[in-house]
């Protein structure tokens, strides 16, 4: 091979060195473009869901303000168990003293009975 033929060998290898490299600019320059588009979009979504979530630590205040906690609710209950226990108590103690007054009436009454029927017979 002359010296010729060899430099224009490597003109031609040059030349397609240049397109391949062209080539892969373009692929680099595709996916820089691709990954910077990526990286707006997703911006884009994080700030949407920011501006969604921004208010919202007001509104569960505001919510959790109205609510019970669980403190007072537990003391809450335990007072209307002890109350309720209280009105049982009292309830049965009534129940006997009704019963004992429903016996004295019981025995007034027969006692008052008798004693009318003796006055009528004698």
């Amino acid at each position: 091979m002359t010296v010729e033929q060899r430099l224009t060998a490597l003109e031609v290898g040059l030349a397609e060195t240049r397109k391949s490299i062209c080539g892969l600019e373009k692929v680099i320059i595709l996916r820089f473009d691709a990954a910077s588009a990526a990286l707006d979009i997703q911006t884009r979504e994080l700030q949407r869901r920011l501006e969604l979530l921004n208010g919202e630590a007001d509104r569960l205040r505001m919510m959790q303000a109205t609510y019970v906690p669980r403190e007072v609710w537990e003391r809450h209950g335990e007072t209307l168990a002890s109350e309720l226990q209280t009105l049982v108590k009292a309830r049965e103690r009534d129940i006997g003293r009704i019963s004992v007054i429903a016996g004295l009436v019981a025995v007034l009454m027969s006692i008052a009975v008798s004693v009318v029927s003796k006055l009528i017979a004698g």
